[in-house]
């Protein structure tokens, strides 16, 4: 977040792009962004996930393996993925600034659509992923302003989901908001996840346009953050 906390709770930033599958896609694209963004990502690696896909002609959904290119940072803590008509940017702790992430959005978004082309975009995210440490005897209430009926001490073993949609400033955005922990026996403490992601199901490629969106993104993103958490928490930051 852009407040400035001395120990802010940032894990992760990212923004996606899925982009229209308007013409055939070329192998070859992956290596030229490479090779465009080689200066500030020198590490390539190679990785498959999964995916759901439906064709009109087909009755059911196909799963497919979607091969990936990742490049990394010298520090490897700020990382975009490549794919099938697909682009991810990620910012890992410790976080810089709001300004830097955002310049590096841009940057990774100039690159692909220089290489495949202005495509159509058919949906755009921006998340942020948050990690509040509680200890056994605290409570969710006493650091979250989140109407959930659960204030009791979190013990061993407790798993504890939330998950909703807030109004977002535009009409066709969706601003949703998810809590999750998991933790062994083994622990002392729970980290709780508190993720909030920011998306639109359409938007037009111009870059202009993107880097307003992303923009209006974070700044809806935080302003959510900040009303959903008590002074309390606030002095764990600091």
């Amino acid at each position: 977040m852009s407040n400035t906390y001395p120990n802010p709770p940032l894990k992760e930033a990212v923004c996606t792009f899925d982009f229209g599958d308007t013409s055939e896609w070329d192998p070859t694209y992956q290596g030229l962004i490479y090779a465009d963004l080689k200066s500030s990502y020198p590490t390539r690696k190679t990785a498959t996930t999964y995916g759901v896909r439906q064709r009109e002609d087909e009755k059911k959904p196909l799963v497919v393996e979607e091969p990936r290119t990742r490049l990394f940072s010298e520090d490897e803590n700020k990382l975009i993925q490549i794919g099938e008509h697909y682009l991810s940017v990620h910012r890992l702790a410790p976080y810089d600034s709001w300004n830097a992430f955002h310049k590096r959005i841009v940057e990774a978004y100039q690159a692909y659509i220089e290489v495949v082309g202005s495509t159509r975009i058919d949906r755009i995210r921006l998340s942020y992923v948050n990690g509040i440490t509680l200890r056994s005897e605290d409570t969710l209430n006493d650091f979250l302003k989140i109407s959930i009926n659960y204030d009791e001490p979190l013990s061993a073993g407790s798993h504890v989901f939330f998950a909703g949609v807030a109004k977002s400033p535009n009409e066709g955005d969706v601003l949703n908001v998810e809590l999750s922990n998991s933790r062994n026996d083994a622990q002392a403490e729970a980290e709780i996840k508190l993720g909030i992601t920011y998306a639109s199901p359409t938007l037009s490629p111009n870059t202009g346009t993107v880097s307003q969106w992303i923009d209006e993104a974070h700044d809806a993103i935080e302003e959510r953050f900040e009303s959903l958490i008590t002074n309390t928490l606030r002095e764990r930051f600091h």
